[in-house]
């Protein structure tokens, strides 16, 4: 909508545009320029996911890195802040989902959730935070990897999204 506030974008800045898809699911032309042009300066140019370019240190450029071992990477996210606080954690093996994660490696599934736990000690998030998975479309799914989100230092609604 006109004078809505799009990623952090002021108005004047945000070019209304149609929708475009990234790794099959719908997302704003903007939000995708975005990230382009600051965080991943190759990436929109390689046939690699850009998760599995992370994973395999292709991209550093404006990454902090917090937490590595050889089944995950995660890093402070810094242009799609959903709170004052965000972290992603990924896999470092090409997982779509929760569901083929489930389904395939019930183990790593374990594990993450401990680091994600580490996570929360190291970044000293004493006043609570949220542990947040998307699967699909409908869940806004951006990427064909799976990725968790781990939010703090802001009140966050319930249900989520508020």
């Amino acid at each position: 909508k006109k004078g809505e506030i799009v990623m952090g974008l002021k108005p004047e800045y945000v070019k209304m545009r149609g929708v475009v898809n990234v790794e099959g699911y719908p997302c704003h032309p903007d939000v995708v320029d975005r990230v382009r042009t600051l965080l991943y300066s190759h990436w929109w140019r390689s046939t690699e996911p850009v998760f599995k370019q992370i994973a395999h240190h292709e991209i550093q450029h404006n990454l902090t890195i917090i937490y590595e071992d050889s089944r995950c990477i995660a890093w402070e996210e810094k242009y799609h802040k959903v709170a004052p606080l965000h972290y992603k954690l990924v896999p470092k093996m090409k997982i779509t989902n929760m569901n083929d994660l489930i389904a395939e490696n019930k183990t790593l599934y374990g594990h993450f959730l401990l680091v994600a736990g580490k996570i929360t000690k190291m970044m000293n998030l004493t006043q609570g935070y949220r542990i947040h998975v998307n699967t699909g479309p409908l869940a806004e799914q951006f990427y064909d990897w799976l990725y968790f989100d781990i939010f703090a230092d802001r009140r966050l609604g319930w249900p989520p999204g508020k």
